[in-house]
């Protein structure tokens, strides 16, 4: 039986973790385990909201859920031997609820937190089609994000929200009575920590995306739907920085604190280290593979909760990358599951 590297409570709040977890990316969160080339090791996770959304009849939880947190991962794991320029390569040999813990979530958000129609409010004057997604929005001509501007939208939705059962490979919810099926599970989050280089080149870029928002050069229709943002900038609020500390007791009282957290990226959108893996149909073995960012070889992993909570298993190698790049790889992980890693050193890319 591969050794626990990292367990989780899920009774507990993340901050009260025996191993602390973490919700952003930032090169100087430090490690909280390491691991050799070539072992094999399981990591425990809690769900993406940190333990939330409660398994009751009530989707109250799901109406106020502060979206500043997510998601939680665990980790970082530093990889021994390890060095910037490397490929990451990790498996995840198994996925499977905690024991105890065999139950997972689906819902949609309510209007005013997160949630929002799928398609672009439609204007009623000067009318144009986004460049990207095909949509029709409306081009302001004089103020962004004019208020009197007349719109056409689909109603917007109330929380809502399912608790799915598993019995075995299979799920059923109370909520939605006669419905069985098979439960496919899938990885979650999975990334490497940037280096601070590559941070920069993120917030930099994404506060250029955010800033276009309402204006001629927006590149999408984000600022003309009732969606969530192109794009969540850093925010101290909510924000768990591993070892460093949890905003509760850290903010405005901590000085390096306050500047990891103001600079640490928001875990949306994916990006060069990783980012979601919602691979549902995806064959176990997974092979993934990131490249190697800060000085610190480190990764991070987070397993998704929707209708599964899951066990993670993954086994890692390390393969010379063709590109040399500052950086450490770090593993994380979140829902209530565990990982394995395996991490071999080979030159050369497959």
């Amino acid at each position: 039986m591969p050794k626990t590297l990292i367990a989780v409570d899920p009774k507990k709040l993340p901050w009260e973790q025996a191993t602390p977890l973490h919700n952003r990316w930032h090169p100087e969160i430090p490690a909280v385990a390491s691991v050799a080339e070539g072992e094999v090791f399981r990591v425990e996770t809690v769900d993406w909201t940190g333990g939330q959304i409660k398994n009751d009849d009530s989707a109250d939880d799901i109406k106020h859920v502060d979206l500043t947190q997510v998601h939680y991962l665990s980790g970082p794991i530093a990889v021994e031997t390890a060095q910037p320029g490397d490929l990451l390569k990790v498996e995840i040999l198994n996925l499977g609820p905690l024991k105890g813990d065999e139950w997972g979530f689906c819902g949609t958000f309510h209007k005013d937190n997160g949630g929002g129609p799928p398609t672009a409010a439609l204007a009623l004057e000067s009318a144009r089609t986004c460049t990207v997604c095909g949509l029709p929005y409306h081009q302001p001509t004089a103020s962004a994000k004019s208020p009197a501007l007349p719109r056409l939208r689909p109603p917007d939705p109330e929380a809502t929200k399912a608790i799915w059962d598993f019995e075995g490979v299979y799920c059923c919810s109370r909520h939605i009575p006669g419905v069985r099926f098979a439960g496919l599970i899938h990885p979650g989050l999975i990334g490497t920590a940037p280096s601070a280089e590559l941070l920069t080149m993120w917030n930099e870029r994404e506060k250029a995306l955010v800033d276009e928002e309402g204006t001629p050069a927006q590149k999408t229709t984000c600022g003309y739907c009732h969606t969530r943002p192109l794009a969540c900038l850093p925010n101290k609020s909510g924000a768990m920085l591993g070892k460093l500390g949890h905003c509760s007791s850290k903010m405005g009282a901590d000085s390096v604190w306050d500047r990891v957290a103001s600079e640490a990226a928001r875990t949306v959108p994916g990006r060069e280290n990783g980012g979601n893996c919602d691979m549902c149909a995806a064959p176990q073995p997974v092979r993934e593979g990131w490249p190697a960012r800060s000085l610190t070889p480190c990764v991070r992993l987070r397993a998704q909760q929707e209708p599964v909570a899951r066990l993670l298993a993954l086994s890692a190698r390390l393969r010379a990358g063709r590109q040399p790049v500052d950086g450490r790889h770090a593993l994380l992980a979140g829902r209530r599951r565990g990982l394995l890693l395996r991490c071999n050193r080979d030159v050369g890319l497959p």
